[in-house]
């Protein structure tokens, strides 16, 4: 997972797996906080997700 640097940073508490991903993960997103007053900012957060699961990726 991948976030604008400059206002704020992501931290994902685990990965998913076989046997957690119904319980799923934790992400935590702070801001910068440099004591400026300014204006709401937007976060944008990208992320990417595999499976090897043939059920999800069947053979083409």
């Amino acid at each position: 997972m991948t976030a604008d640097a400059d206002f704020c940073t992501a931290t994902v508490s685990g990965e998913l797996d076989a046997e957690n991903y119904a319980e799923g993960v934790t992400v935590e997103v702070t801001t910068l906080d440099d004591a400026i007053d300014t204006p709401d900012r937007t976060c944008q957060l990208r992320h990417a997700a595999d499976s090897e699961d043939p059920q999800l990726h069947p053979a083409r």
